[in-house]
């Protein structure tokens, strides 16, 4: 058992604690803020439903994916005793190919949302076993043709997930956790993939006239540094965990809110 969810006041700030990290780390447009919607938004990697629980007026379906028996079961009673009735709730692992059943491994017991399916030394095996299902199929089984926002959070998955999904076209706002596991080639590569429709920022901050920083998200060309500048790559790439990626045919950066986006180089400081 994992402390977080081993009494009802734990789990009850924990869900909070989630909800909170969620509503300043997935940004939205303008528009959602203003209290329009978009039909379709997935969640991999649910957890508790921090992100379902922040975002749920945003959208007319959220479809949440969790790996992990508990937290499904928190997050469907939350749902339930919230009365929010547009967030469905598949207790599945989003990974390369559909059909399969992995081994749910942990690098602790003091946290539920560093649950994985990647095989990787240091980890410690709970026991559990999901099935998986491809992006691909998940769209197909849902009848989803386009997502409007991909939240992706699912503890190293993300390299399987997206290598193998072909139609990144279908996604207009992918804001994904990158975890650094695999090295910087691979890391680089996936990321040069997505780039290839979307549009890159990641978490940065910037000098203001008073001497202090702001926060924001940044651009983040990283096919454009890899060419002229590897070594300033590597340097960010090492800091990188989070990114932001905008389909270039359907969103315009001019639409998410004003004060969000820092648009300079990786050279600015």
């Amino acid at each position: 058992m994992f402390d977080n969810l081993s009494s009802e006041e734990k789990i009850l700030q924990w869900i909070s604690d989630m909800s909170s990290e969620c509503s300043v780390s997935y940004p939205m447009l303008q528009e959602l803020y203003d209290g329009n919607t978009k039909p379709v938004a997935v969640d991999i990697g649910a957890n508790v439903g921090g992100f379902c629980l922040s975002n749920h007026k945003m959208f007319e379906n959220i479809y949440a994916f969790e790996p992990y028996k508990p937290n499904v079961q928190v997050m469907q009673i939350g749902m339930e005793f919230l009365n929010i009735n547009n967030v469905k709730v598949f207790h599945q692992a989003v990974h390369s190919k559909s059909g399969e059943r992995l081994s749910l491994k942990s690098p602790n017991l003091k946290y539920s949302g560093d649950i994985t399916c990647v095989e990787r030394e240091g980890l410690e095996d709970l026991g559990e076993t999901c099935t998986t299902i491809s992006l691909q199929h998940l769209m197909d089984g849902l009848k989803i043709d386009k997502i409007d926002y991909l939240k992706m959070d699912c503890e190293g998955s993300e390299y399987d997930i997206l290598e193998n999904f072909k139609n990144m076209k279908k996604i207009d706002i992918l804001c994904i956790e990158i975890h650094d596991i695999y090295g910087f080639e691979r890391k680089t590569s996936l990321i040069k993939k997505i780039e290839k429709t979307h549009t890159i920022l990641a978490p940065m901050s910037i000098e203001t006239s008073d001497a202090g920083r702001k926060a924001g998200w940044g651009l983040f060309p990283v096919t454009e540094t890899y060419d002229s500048d590897i070594e300033l790559l590597k340097k960010w790439m090492s800091r990188v965990y989070n990114i932001l990626c905008v389909n270039e045919e359907n969103i315009d950066l001019d639409m998410f809110p004003p004060n969000m986006i820092i648009k300079r180089s990786l050279n600015a400081t």
